[in-house]
């Protein structure tokens, strides 16, 4: 088995932003359940630049996005 490398950026994580998108979520509905998956989430967000997937900066910026149009979303009455 060979190693495969990711040749394009990839900015922002679309891994830390869908990971952490489901996680809030699923906070909105059954916090208690939400606070666990937001544990898995950081851990997967704090994987993707571990595992050398990401660079230091997509993570974070996905994070900063997805807490932005959380909080705007919130903002609406449904």
């Amino acid at each position: 088995i060979r190693s495969a490398s990711i040749t394009v950026n990839t900015f922002p994580s679309a891994h830390a932003a869908s990971v952490l998108a489901a996680a809030l979520a699923v906070v909105t509905v059954a916090p208690a359940a939400g606070g666990a998956l937001l544990i898995v989430a950081a851990g997967i967000v704090a994987a993707t630049f571990v595992g050398r997937y990401h660079y230091a900066g997509d993570s974070p910026a996905a994070v900063v996005t997805t807490l932005v149009v959380w909080a705007a979303v919130s903002l609406v009455r449904w």
